[in-house]
């Protein structure tokens, strides 16, 4: 964890407002930058971390060791045996726009269909970038997530200064 990512993920996971009992589905950690803070802020909660890497997994694994609320998943969010209604949030962090766009609205209603009446969602990722073409739109972005049956709740841009812009949107399964 680097110095400046630390804080940039602690405070997200803060202003989520978790009450600690939860049961949280992290979609897509990559490398679990934010995991810890979201084991560590689920006492009474359960935390359960789908990803298609088995290394990323692997890595996460090691970092989480001492956390017995963390259940690690491998494979497509589509095709794992998690019910549907049974998490009260769902974190995608900077990883919607890495889904192929074929699949994406796909990913994002079986997200939708893992929360309770009243989950929130919470994503956020890169906005679409000229001079790579990595990202997506806010409008894209908002437009899956509305496409899902979610509504939103809030929505921003950010540009913190040592990243480049991003959307970030909160969502409530009513």
């Amino acid at each position: 964890m680097t110095f400046i990512q630390g804080p940039f993920y602690k405070k997200y996971v803060a202003d989520m407002e978790l009450k600690g009992d939860e049961s949280v589905l992290e979609f897509g950690p990559g490398s679990g930058k934010m995991s810890r803070y979201l084991a560590e802020s689920l006492p009474d909660g359960r935390l359960t971390i789908v990803d298609l890497s088995k290394a990323w997994l692997g890595l996460i694994r090691k970092k989480l060791m001492k956390y017995p609320n963390v259940d690690l998943k491998q494979g497509k969010i589509m095709d794992l045996p998690i019910a549907d209604g049974s998490y009260d949030v769902v974190v995608a962090s900077f990883v919607i726009h890495d889904v192929d766009e074929d699949e994406r609205q796909r990913v994002v209603d079986t997200l939708a269909g893992k929360l309770k009446s009243g989950g929130r969602m919470f994503v956020r990722d890169p906005e679409v970038s000229g001079r790579n073409g990595h990202g997506i739109t806010g409008a894209d972005l908002r437009s899956v997530m509305r496409n899902s049956g979610l509504n939103e709740l809030s929505f921003k841009r950010l540009k913190p200064f040592y990243m480049g812009p991003m959307n970030e949107g909160v969502y409530i399964k009513e």
